[in-house]
């Protein structure tokens, strides 16, 4: 088994690779353009609606502002009865990348379509096969399955990424790869048995389904699942089949029957690294046929046993169950429980050691690094920022308001002042004209006396 240093990011995907063309889409019904190749899809913050929609084989479907833009996949005609699917693709895709978006399922809007199925129906976002697939910062709910008159096997995968690495010869094109990453799976619906897978990756379909090569010759990276959030009671959080060079790191799986499945085909030179596993079952299951798996660094805390109400009986509890692997190295996990044998709770073979504690309760979900939070914790940050910034230039204006207001109330006063100043001037001005005008008389009266004695 290789060592971490080379599951490394997938830094030769690209999820812009040879898109020329922005259309922007604002809220109401969801238009993709299926002849319309190579255009990145520029959503607007609000709720979309669809019955499904067939997309081209290379896009992007963006959002503004991630955790803003909701998309509700409706029962309205026409639409595939057995398993809708709110984004799909009769073929391959050689490039998909979905960003910021809550992909809504409706689960209670589509029971008259599960009634015409007989019991036989899947319900979830899409599962893609792509030369080159991302999503990241997404979410998936409100998705279940309905078990096929009774039957427990009848499984949905909510949210699928499947590399292709076709029928072409050119060496020219980019290097397979997906990437799941910072997405949140939850509020699953299970009917009569059906349950879900609700991360899952192939990253070979077999030379008779068009890969060029079989399967453990991957010299490159060509999954990497991670940083994910999934609660889904009654189904799996994680898995693959037929997959190489996979790697599942970071992710965490909270209040579901299984953490991690992988029962069909091969999977070779992978990883299930650094999980976080809470109130499970069952842990990691590896019954399908593996080699070289590490399965490191994991916390896995077993809950209480899965009891299976199609199937009577209480289902296998186990942290870690092997069976047809080779090479497969075990270590430093810790595994809670309280099971009196835990050493029983690690079933097949394997090398390493691994550390096992009592199970006091059940430790809570750590989700302050889920990107949506955090991006409407900082936009919410920013807005309260922008508020302080305005109420401080609020009081900054109110202040010289007031300022302004006492300088015009010192004006009124002085101006009161001058006026009272001006009425006494007018006053002592009248005063003065009247002995003036006495003084004047008198004047005249003795003027014509003297001119009388002249005469």
């Amino acid at each position: 088994m290789n060592e971490r240093s080379d599951m490394k990011e997938l830094d030769h995907l690209n999820p812009e690779m040879e898109l020329s063309r922005v259309i922007r889409l604002t809220p109401g019904n969801l238009v993709i353009h299926p002849t319309i190749d190579k255009v990145v899809y520029r959503l607007a913050p609000g709720r979309y609606e669809t019955n499904g929609v067939s997309l081209p084989e290379t896009c992007s479907l963006i959002a503004d502002e991630p955790g803003s833009v909701y998309i509700d996949l409706l029962p309205r005609e026409p639409s595939n009865f057995h398993v809708p699917q709110m984004l799909y693709r009769n073929s391959h895709m050689m490039l998909f990348y979905a960003f910021g978006l809550t992909l809504n399922c409706n689960w209670n809007l589509w029971e008259n379509k599960r009634r015409a199925t007989n019991g036989n129906f899947k319900l979830g976002a899409f599962a893609l096969r792509c030369w080159q697939g991302k999503v990241e910062r997404c979410a998936v709910v409100d998705f279940g399955a309905d078990g096929k008159n009774g039957d427990e096997y009848n499984e949905v995968f909510p949210l699928r990424l499947d590399t292709y690495r076709g029928e072409k010869e050119s060496e020219n094109l980019p290097i397979p790869c997906v990437e799941i990453a910072h997405c949140r799976v939850e509020k699953p619906h299970f009917v009569s048995g059906g349950y879900c897978t609700a991360i899952f990756s192939q990253t070979n379909q077999g030379t008779q389904n068009g890969d060029r090569f079989p399967i453990g010759t991957r010299t490159s990276q060509a999954a990497h699942i991670h940083d994910n959030i999934i609660e889904v009671p009654g189904g799996i959080g994680l898995g693959c089949a037929d997959a190489e060079r996979t790697l599942f790191e970071s992710n965490q799986v909270v209040n579901s029957k299984c953490a991690f499945n992988f029962d069909t085909g091969s999977l070779y030179s992978s990883a299930i690294e650094a999980n976080r596993i809470v109130n499970c079952a069952e842990g990691i299951n590896l019954s399908g046929a593996s080699n070289g798996v590490a399965i490191r660094r994991n916390t896995i805390d077993i809950g209480d046993p899965f009891i299976n109400t199609v199937v009577p009986g209480i289902s296998l509890q186990f942290a870690v169950r092997l069976e047809n692997n080779a090479k497969t190295v075990v270590e430093a996990n810790v595994i809670k429980t309280n099971s009196p044998r835990p050493n029983e709770l690690m079933l097949g073979q394997f090398t390493g050691d691994n550390q096992f504690e009592p199970r006091t309760q059940p430790p809570a979900v750590e989700s302050p690094s889920e990107p949506r939070i955090l991006d409407l914790e900082s936009r919410l940050k920013a807005v309260i920022e922008e508020l302080e910034d305005a109420l401080r230039a609020n009081k900054a204006l109110k202040d010289r308001l007031a300022a302004a207001d006492r300088q015009i109330e010192s004006y009124r006063t002085l101006n009161s002042e001058l006026q009272q100043s001006v009425k006494g001037l007018a006053d002592a001005t009248s005063d003065l004209d009247s002995t003036l005008n006495a003084v004047k008389a008198k004047i005249a009266a003795i003027e014509a006396t003297i001119h009388s004695a002249n005469s």
